[in-house]
This record gives structure tokens, sequence and C-alpha cells, in this order.
């Protein structure tokens, strides 16, 4: 899912989107979320509303109005559960700096969701879902970061705070055995955070730069980040980073052999990087 995920038509600009969408949709700043099986991408409007287009028709096939308040210009963060069951919807002001924004978990099948206020130091700058499905990893602008519990969404069920941030706020990367979540903090630091048990480790940058991006390989050695100025190599097993000058990148994700990663430049071009330290192991 990986690889199809960056290669099949990654929409990373609003250009890209010519021929799908009509000029009267009034799209925020949010990026699509591709459904696990790639064949759907989900898009929010900077009133709220969330459009979802099928590729396979070349059409929208659903749209689920915002059903929360205010009702102001939005700016959206959305990311699909890998069950394909759920769109998470987190909103910021894009007139009030100040607003900390909401976040709804809106089931696709019916649209119904519900409204959360989140309760962060800052606004809501990320988004991920755990491999079941059952976690949600929500990051600010300020480093903190909060998860919700799908079965118990009443408040969140764990916190991490940091008085780092990145340029952009925290991003986040579950771990692909739901165990951990690699954040980013500020220059290039990276924080591994075991929510369920609360142990964290520090991974120092080999390039002081913001970073843009997170990928774990599929079997959890190894974790490449994307700075300003090029990608580092974790070695997790031995923590040790490898770093490769690269510029013009926009997103990086690994391949499923783990010894490679696709990168998807400004342009939406993609090609492939070999993992430095590349050896026989898979």
């Amino acid at each position: 899912m990986l690889l199809s995920e960056s290669t099949m038509k990654v929409v990373t600009q609003r250009n890209d989107l010519k021929g799908w969408i009509s000029q009267g949709d009034h799209l925020s700043q949010s990026k699509p979320t591709w459904s696990p099986e790639s064949s759907r991408f989900a898009l929010a409007d900077s009133m709220g509303n969330i459009h979802i287009w099928d590729l396979n028709h070349r059409d929208r096939s659903q749209t689920i109005p915002y059903t929360g308040t205010p009702a102001m210009p939005l700016i959206s963060y959305l990311a699909w559960s890998p069950d394909g069951k759920y769109l998470a919807h987190g909103q910021v002001s894009a007139q009030d700096q100040s607003y900390s924004g909401r976040l709804q978990i809106i089931e696709i099948t019916n649209g119904n969701s519900s409204e959360q206020y989140m309760g962060l130091h800052g606004r809501v700058t990320s988004l991920d879902w755990s491999p079941d499905s059952r976690y949600l990893a929500v990051g600010s602008n300020e480093g903190d970061v909060q998860i919700w519990d799908n079965k118990a969404p009443d408040k969140p069920r764990y916190t991490y705070s940091s008085d780092k941030s990145g340029r952009d706020g925290a991003k986040l990367r579950w771990s692909p055995d739901g165990k951990q979540l690699a954040i980013t903090s500020d220059y290039g630091h990276i924080v591994l955070w075991s929510p369920f048990t609360n142990k964290r480790a520090d991974l120092e940058p080999k390039s002081p730069s913001s970073l843009s991006d997170l990928a774990w390989s599929s079997n959890g050695k190894y974790l490449a980040a994307l700075g300003d100025d090029g990608i580092t190599f974790w070695d997790l097993v031995h923590s040790t980073p490898t770093f490769v000058p690269y510029v013009n990148i926009l997103a990086v994700r690994w391949q499923d052999d783990n010894r490679q990663v696709i990168i998807v430049d400004q342009y939406n071009n993609t090609s492939t990087l070999a993992r430095p330290d590349d050896s026989s192991e898979k």
C-alpha cells in the first residue's frame, strides 16, 4: 500500500486536481488523503465540508457536510483510517490564528461524526491513525500530542507535551506494530514515544533542519526523516543516522523490501533512493 499511495497520482499540489474538481468547490489548503486501497481520495473545502472522489469512476462519490461550529473558513487536516471506515478531520481557522482547532471522527458509510474540542496548546498540525485503526494521534503546532481511542472518544487517552516543536508543528507517524509514535521536534530532533508505557527515546539530528515528513520501514527497523536539505535514515536497532543531501522533496515512503524509499519531488515526479547502509537483510 505504501508504494501505491506514493506513486499512484499522489496529489500534493492543487494544480494536480484540475479535471477532477470544479472551481466552485472552494478547497481549503488541505492535502488529499487516500483510502487504504488507493482508489478514492478525500479533500475538505474552506467551510469544512469533505468531498470524496472515486478514481475508478473519475467523479465525486460522496460529500460529508461539516456540522461543527464555528462557521468560518477552515484549513483542514485529514487522515483515512487503515481499515477504510473512518476519516479524521482536524480543523484550524484560516482567519483566527489563536483558534485552537477541533476534531471530527467521521464514519464513511453514513457520514455520522462526533465533534470534540481538542484542548491542545495550539493548533492541529498532524493526524495519524494506528495500524489497527483504533487510536488517532493528533499533533499541534506547539509540539503537544494527544492520542484518542476510537472506542472511547470522550477525551484523549494519552498525552505528550514538548517544549520544542518544528517550524510547522509536530509531525507524527505510528510504527508498523502500533506501539510507538515518531514525533518531530525542533531542528531535526525526533522523539520515539511509547504511549502505552510512557517511555521515550530521543534521536539527535544528523542535520539540524525542520522536518516535514517521516516514514517507517515495514519491519520497524528503519526511519526516514525528510528535512529541508535532505533525508536522514535512522537504523533504529543501532541508533545510528545517515544523512543524504537532497532538496525540493515533498514526501518519502518506503518500498516493501525495506531497502529503498520512494521520494516525491515538487513536480510530483517519483524516484527511488537506496538506504545508505543497504544490505541483504530485509
